[in-house]
């Protein structure tokens, strides 16, 4: 936390002793934080200052839907079963909206400009990708790739393209297939 533009910087406190992946700020609500961690995600509304668990199990990302800030969808892992989660009311209460197939972690989410959800999930020798407009129905796209170690879904919020990294190389969505950016 930073409170003069970035010059000094102080630790949050309060927080549990937990591994933090994420952190989300809604726009429209300014003085409210959600966190992911290996313990669950926690919300702040006066900053940071104080801290309180809205959810118990571990959750690698978050993301804000950028058309409703009280929108939210995580990437958790709730007693090794691999699920996604929305919230309706900015962080307070959550339920599943995907549950994937077995040993299948979703690792990265991002939404669009217009409201459509990506989940980028890992295998070992493929990225499966699940996309929806409502976060009710959910389309799926596999790419395969040998030896997935790390995989990242952006999308640019200034014309919606897709973006993944995938073991350190970058492809982009052509709406018909994921392709390699290098070979463009």
């Amino acid at each position: 936390m930073t409170p003069n533009g970035g010059i000094t910087w102080s630790p949050l406190t309060n927080l549990p002793d937990a591994d933090v992946f994420d952190i989300e700020t809604p726009f429209a609500l300014s003085n409210i934080l959600l966190v992911s961690t290996s313990q669950g995600i926690y919300k702040s509304t006066d900053g940071g200052l104080t801290w309180y668990q809205t959810y118990t199990y571990s959750t690698k990302d978050l993301k804000i839907n950028p058309l409703n800030s009280d929108e939210v969808y995580g990437a958790v892992n709730e007693l090794n079963s691999y699920q996604v989660i929305k919230s309706v009311d900015a962080g307070e209460t959550w339920s599943t909206v995907l549950v994937l197939p077995d040993l299948l972690e979703p690792v990265s989410i991002d939404i669009s400009n217009t409201g459509e959800i990506y989940v980028a999930i890992k295998s070992k020798d493929e990225v499966i990708i699940y996309k929806s407009i409502d976060g009710l129905k959910w389309k799926r796209t596999i790419f395969k790739e040998k030896n997935v170690k790390n995989v990242i879904i952006k999308i640019d919020k200034r014309n919606n393209e897709v973006f993944l990294l995938i073991n350190g190389k970058v492809y982009k969505e052509n709406k018909k297939q994921i392709v390699n950016i290098e070979n463009e």
